[in-house]
């Protein structure tokens, strides 16, 4: 895996930035000395505007290149930072996945309302350790996310967090 300080700067290096609201799936490819290529997902405010937030994104990307001398693409993910209902839904979430190991973070979080039930879908960063399978993770958080609300349901895709 890469260096703890490597990841914590280039994170630095993109939260510096306003218009950043977080990074997750930071992903680091070495080639040799100087020959990185890193891909991130930065989070961003859903209602801003796309073609001024795209080109933050890739003054981002350029930052990223020069200081780091790597190739770097950010994946640009919208977040829903003024919808109160979602942000509710997502601290319920938060709350049930702490439960479980506060270790457990959660990303890429939005919802999909239908007229019998709404899918609460994101993305878990589980530690590498957890001493459960992903599927018994799902079912463990759903049957949660249900208790809470019987009309609610997790759509989960699972993240392992191999940096400590």
């Amino acid at each position: 895996p890469p260096d703890r300080e490597f990841v914590e700067n280039i994170e630095k290096t993109i939260t510096a930035h306003k218009e950043a609201l977080g990074i997750h799936d930071l992903i680091v490819h070495n080639y040799g000395h100087m020959k990185n290529i890193i891909s991130v997902h930065v989070e961003v405010d859903s209602s801003c505007d796309l073609n001024v937030i795209h080109d933050k994104i890739d003054l981002m990307e350029r930052e990223l290149s020069l200081k780091f001398e790597c190739t770097a693409t950010i994946h640009m993910d919208p977040v829903a930072v003024n919808d109160e209902r979602v942000i509710h839904l997502k601290k319920v979430a938060e709350k049930i996945v702490c439960e479980i190991d506060e270790k457990i973070t959660i990303h890429d979080f939005r919802i999909v309302s239908g007229p019998t039930h709404t899918n609460l879908i994101f993305d878990a960063v589980v530690p590498f350790e957890l001493e459960m399978t992903n599927r018994e993770f799902k079912e463990l958080v759903n049957n949660k996310i249900q208790e809470y609300d019987s009309t609610l349901f997790a759509v989960i895709d699972i993240d392992k967090a191999y940096i400590k």
